[in-house]
């Protein structure tokens, strides 16, 4: 297990599938989905566009650290047989798209309805919407896309900025497991569930998610967020008060779905399921919840191989391995 981090033009909605071959997809294997899912598989990053010099830039530096991504995950063999797609939001330079395509990646633009709109609360002690409007982009939760990409059974999402050093593929091999991400390093966060219950518990880093994708999810968020105690949870666990993107989903998982304790699998890759323990623990680590008490709404933590950060060893082993 190791992905350490430092920082199809229009996809048709999959009505068909198994409802178009007269089959049937049982509740606790679908989940959310409620039907039979594809089998493909995909990575996926987020590029920001934008329209002033200083933004375009920008892309084409994130370009080249995406196209660095790509080289890492394919020669670690983890992109056989997997798509690699950028999310484009925003306008991208023609250069910078066509780079992108020649090494193999497809390029999708995001669609308005794929993402939910950022909003600004009026505690807020932060105005961070200049960073969108500098852009000429609405403030909006772009990775909430990453669930519309329903031609795929699972996808992995990553940050730009993130190296594989070695193969993944446990990544994708997660079971009925509706979405995965390794915790925040940092202590506990206190967080409110739907019924005003105050709790603390280890929030989700976003930099690595493993999920399935599944419209029906931003349908059930826009309901959460229609409920002004949802919207204030989620304002708590931000930075001055601004919502963000981890906050969002950190709350509506704990709000909508069981929470376990670590991923596991065998030594040949085989998911053997999760750590059994809720969101506020305790974790026993010798307990496994095997994939058949797992429901196809559960999530669970990732190992911390896949958390957001990096250290002087990594950093050495990079060194050593690009030597």
């Amino acid at each position: 297990l190791a992905a350490y981090v430092g920082d199809l033009s229009g996809v048709p909605q999959a009505e068909v599938g198994a409802a178009g071959r007269g089959e049937s997809a049982s509740s606790s294997t679908a989940g959310w989905r409620g039907q039979e899912e594809p089998t493909s598989e995909a990575w996926v990053v987020f590029l920001w566009g934008g329209l002033s010099p200083r933004d375009q830039q920008s892309q084409l530096l994130y370009a080249e650290v995406i196209r660095t991504l790509a080289h890492s995950v394919r020669a670690t063999g983890s992109l056989a047989g997997r798509e690699f797609v950028v999310f484009a939001v925003g306008p991208l330079l023609p250069i910078v798209e066509h780079e992108l395509r020649a090494d193999g990646l497809l390029v999708r633009r995001l669609r308005p309805e794929e993402a939910l709109p950022a909003w600004r609360p009026a505690r807020a002690t932060a105005n961070l919407s200049s960073w969108f409007s500098d852009r000429g982009l609405a403030p909006v939760f772009a990775q909430l896309a990453a669930w519309a990409l329903v031609d795929f059974g699972r996808v992995v999402v990553l940050d730009a900025d993130t190296l594989m050093l070695e193969r993944c593929d446990e990544l994708f091999n997660l079971g009925r497991v509706a979405f995965a991400a390794s915790p925040e390093t940092h202590l506990a966060q206190h967080v409110v569930s739907r019924t005003g219950e105050h709790s603390k518990s280890f929030l989700l880093n976003a930099a690595v998610m493993s999920l399935r994708p599944n419209p029906r999810v931003l349908d059930s968020m826009k309901d959460s967020l229609a409920r002004a105690e949802f919207r204030w949870a989620v304002e708590a666990l931000g930075l001055f008060r601004m919502p963000t993107f981890q906050g969002l989903v950190d709350q509506f998982l704990l709000d909508k779905s069981r929470r376990h304790g670590f991923a596991s699998w065998d030594a040949s890759g085989r998911f053997k399921g999760c750590v059994r323990g809720g969101a506020n623990g305790p974790h026993d680590p010798g307990s496994i919840m095997g994939e058949a008490e797992l429901h196809g709404t559960d999530h669970c933590f990732l190992p911390l191989d896949y958390n957001f950060y990096v250290d002087v060893p990594h950093l050495m082993q990079v060194v050593a391995r690009g030597r």
